[in-house]
């Protein structure tokens, strides 16, 4: 789950409601989204491609859920 909450809203609640709502969810977190003060969405792990950092594909994805997009990126992956 990736969320941009509302300026007046309070990280700290959010967060404790998602804590305790959770479990309720069954572990899905798309049923929490209704209740974000800003904006919520799920998103899939995506496999990053050839020449990508490990995990940033899901990154990018999640950041433009919530309406954040990054400029073109020309990063070497590292070899690990």
């Amino acid at each position: 789950m990736v969320f941009r909450l509302d300026p007046d809203a309070s990280l700290d609640d959010w967060l404790g409601r998602v804590r305790g709502r959770v479990r309720y969810a069954k572990g899905v977190l798309s049923k929490l989204c209704p209740d974000c003060p800003g904006v919520a969405r799920t998103f899939i792990h995506l496999s990053a491609p050839e020449g990508t950092f490990r995990y940033e594909a899901a990154v990018v994805n999640s950041l433009g859920k919530v309406g954040l997009f990054l400029p073109e990126r020309s990063f070497e992956a590292r070899k690990e």
